[in-house]
């Protein structure tokens, strides 16, 4: 399955990246004892609930249909007890998946990150930013060198 972040298709991220998708996300399961039953087992399981639910592998299901079994393992908190090797397997996959994409150089670009920039005159935080943590400048507690609520 393409499982990409938001907006970007894998074939972007493979066009700058030496390594592909597959191999980026499954080499920290090969090289982790233990990891590559997991990431095999993932897959198998994606793909058994597939064969189940629609009589089809995941790879042929409907985007509705394969969007209804990764939601099922995306949202740790309601997912049923039963997945819970599904949800775990999903969490590990999709952490690889958007560390491949955020720190690849097309991922890099797309934040706009510009790097480690010399600022000239420091202001301090937003007053807005200030004022939705509850903090000021004014009650800055220099021996503990952080801000107090107000």
């Amino acid at each position: 399955s393409e499982l990409a972040p938001p907006q970007r298709g894998a074939e972007r991220v493979l066009e700058v990246e030496s390594m592909s998708a597959d191999e980026y996300t499954t080499s920290p399961f090969r090289t982790t004892t233990g990891m590559s039953v997991s990431s095999k087992g993932g897959d198998a399981w994606i793909d058994a609930q597939s064969n189940s639910r629609f009589g089809k592998p995941f790879a042929d299901a409907s985007q509705a249909q394969r969007e209804a079994i990764l939601n099922d393992i995306a949202w740790p908190a309601r997912a049923p007890a039963s997945m819970a090797d599904a949800v775990s397997f999903f969490n590990r996959f999709r952490d690889l998946t958007s560390t491949g994409f955020w720190t690849s150089e097309i991922g890099v670009k797309d934040l706009k990150y510009m790097g480690n920039l010399f600022v000239h005159e420091w202001n301090g935080c937003p007053p807005a930013a200030l004022q939705k943590l509850g903090v000021s400048y004014a009650k800055f507690d220099r021996s503990k060198l952080r801000l107090t609520p107000d």
